[in-house]
């Protein structure tokens, strides 16, 4: 993918079959909206800052090379002129910043695909045996029980259970960050497992 727009934040990760919900108010952002109301099919790139952003949040800080392709599911301006934006996370991609003559900032992007480096039968039976464990993490943590049940119910699959354990269980970035820069669903399995 060439040229895409990116959405660059500070402590925050998107991970793949994730629903995340955004509003757009400053005002490179608003003209970030604007723009993928025109091109809403190419979608967006929301990466995590880099270590350091505090610095120069105002400029360009870095950004995490790791991201995942967002797909716009909804945007809708509001008449302050910020926009409320919707997205779907999908496939890992490697970003490499380009340059924008708008206000907002570009990336190329390569597919970086995790290595399916276990059979699915393997990676069923493992989320099966952290499914105990995982469910009375989330009891503890304050995650209601039917919530909890209704979203994990409706994957699809078990890289998409994966996921959304992942994103249910590191509420830290650091941790969501480590997960997606994985380059294989057995090192992803090792960090569900400490």
């Amino acid at each position: 993918m060439t040229n895409l727009p990116v959405f660059p934040l500070p402590n925050h990760v998107v991970l793949p079959h994730i629903n995340m919900p955004y509003r757009l108010f400053e005002e490179r952002y608003k003209s970030l909206g604007a723009y993928l109301v025109e091109h809403q099919e190419d979608g967006l790139f929301i990466p995590c800052l880099s270590t350091g952003w505090e610095s120069d949040y105002e400029g360009q800080p870095a950004f995490e090379a790791y991201a995942v392709h967002c797909s716009i599911d909804a945007i809708e301006a509001a008449p302050s002129g910020d926009f409320a934006l919707i997205i779907t996370g999908g496939e890992r991609y490697q970003l490499t910043e380009t340059k924008s003559d708008h206000a907002f900032r570009f990336a190329d992007a390569e597919k970086a695909p995790i290595q399916h480096d276990i059979s699915e039968g393997a990676l069923q039976q493992s989320l099966l045996g952290l499914a105990t464990d995982f469910r009375s993490t989330m009891g503890g943590l304050g995650a209601p029980v039917d919530q909890l049940k209704q979203f994990l119910d409706n994957c699809k699959n078990s890289c998409e259970l994966l996921n959304k354990m992942a994103h249910l269980l590191f509420s830290d970035p650091q941790l969501r960050q480590q997960f997606l820069n994985s380059n294989s669903i057995s090192e992803q399995l090792a960090l569900l497992r400490v």
